[in-house]
């Protein structure tokens, strides 16, 4: 699928130049912010222990109580077609870009639940610490851009060329997800590890997986964003010194868990881009 993707975006970026007189391309870089959103945004962490004397299963659960946002970025290649005569108006923008999402869930004053006296006694103080998650996509945006032009005589003395605003589907293919836990969640697994090491325990465990260890490989996102054409900003005479910023809104329309139960939670992010023109 990640193949296909590639694919995909090089046909466009190379059926729109084919077919386009005037195009530009360049380089981008952004950073922002994102975040979980859904009925199902919370973090469950679930341990299952079983008594090897009695074969009796039990369970210690937590549950996140607060969700915070997380950095993003994002970092690719555009390239810009006009599909009218009037190439300053209306514009399609192909993108290949690979990005990063983050958030972090929260455990402030959690007690871990459990119908096992043993473990209730063990491990029932209250929990303070965080889970951040992590994925990594490759994303091919299609972008449909209206801009607004300036005559030639302000092109020349002024470094805002023109403004543009855009919307358009993109599709994004999962390439990694990564959870890290900090503080006492940390610190949870190492008291657990040790208490099953105890020999006078005589209990093992298993930590149970979680949606986000199951995510579907495909995302799909409505795109919303604006900015502005930079010239002559450096002024330094060595470079086409033509640059673009955009602030940029990811909307995910599709559920991204691949789990049994839990899945109904969307990412959404919002990110301000810095690109340069070759």
């Amino acid at each position: 699928m990640l193949n296909k993707l590639i694919l995909i975006a090089c046909i466009l970026f190379t059926s729109f130049g084919l077919f386009s007189f005037t195009y530009e391309w360049g380089i981008k870089y952004g950073a922002g912010v994102s975040s979980i959103h859904g009925k199902d945004l919370d973090y469950h962490l679930q341990y299952n222990f079983v008594n090897e004397d009695t074969e009796a299963s039990s369970s210690l659960t937590l549950m996140s109580n607060k969700h915070k946002f997380g950095f993003a970025q994002n970092f690719g290649l555009f390239a810009t077609f006009p599909l009218c005569s009037d190439v300053n108006t209306f514009l399609i923008q192909p993108e290949i870009l690979w990005q990063r999402y983050s958030n972090y869930y929260w455990f402030k004053d959690v007690t871990p639940a459990t119908d096992d006296l043993m473990l209730a006694g063990q491990f029932g103080g209250s929990v303070n610490g965080t889970v951040l998650s992590r994925m990594d996509y490759v994303t091919v945006p299609v972008l449909f851009k209206l801009q607004q032009g300036k005559p030639e005589d302000l092109k020349e003395n002024r470094a805002i060329v023109s403004m543009f605003g855009y919307f358009g589907p993109s599709f994004s293919y999962l390439l990694d997800s990564n959870t890290y836990k900090k503080n006492d969640i940390l610190d949870l697994d190492d008291q657990i590890q040790d208490f099953v090491d105890n020999p006078d325990n005589d209990y093992t465990y298993a930590e149970a997986e979680t949606p986000l260890d199951n995510l579907i490989g495909l995302k799909y996102d409505l795109v919303l964003g604006f900015g502005w054409n930079l010239k002559d900003v450096i002024r330094a005479g060595c470079c086409k010194d033509e640059w673009v910023i955009d602030a940029r809104f990811n909307l995910n329309l599709n559920a991204l868990g691949d789990g049994d139960t839990d899945n109904n939670f969307k990412l959404y992010s919002a990110l301000l881009s810095l690109g340069y023109k070759f």
